[in-house]
């Protein structure tokens, strides 16, 4: 199937990257400056997954289904913390939870690390550990186009 990256909506500069090019399990998601290498480029398969062209293995909310746990890379074992789903609006979705892939603490900068996060999240001001997502903390996603472009491939 078709490749594709996963681009900041804050900052289109930054796609999605598993950090240091890493082919382990529990690996971490960034963002990082696109270099075009394979640890930056996905698909998705027949069963849901977002997977990665370096290293053959799933996107994965670290630990189960937990709200601002991190999001890594693992071997596939068919849990609901492997299924997503691409939205029209461009947010990948946790397939069937409200939780999805964003930048944590809302800092668009290289090197962040991707959380998962619900989709109606208030902002927290004040104490230092906080998150300060904006009400609907879609940082990280496709395009439009993108995911029409995957659908349609998906289901042809």
């Amino acid at each position: 199937s078709r490749s594709f990256w996963i681009v900041s909506e804050a900052n289109p500069n930054l796609v999605l990257d598993v950090y240091g090019a890493s082919k382990d399990d529990r690996a971490k998601l960034v963002v990082w400056s696109h270099t075009g290498g394979d640890n930056q480029k996905f698909h998705i398969d027949d069963n849901g997954y977002i997977v990665s062209s370096h290293s053959h293995k799933v996107i994965d909310v670290e630990g189960g289904i937990n709200q601002g746990a991190h999001i890594i890379q693992y071997s596939a074992h068919g849990g609901d913390n492997q299924k997503w789903k691409l939205h029209k609006d461009g947010t990948i979705k946790l397939n069937g939870h409200n939780l999805v892939l964003d930048i944590k603490e809302g800092k668009v900068e290289q090197g962040s690390y991707i959380i998962a996060w619900p989709t109606t999240a208030v902002p927290t001001k004040g104490g230092g550990s906080s998150t300060t997502m904006s009400k609907d903390p879609v940082n990280v996603g496709l395009s439009r186009s993108t995911v029409n472009d995957i659908n349609k491939t998906v289901n042809e």
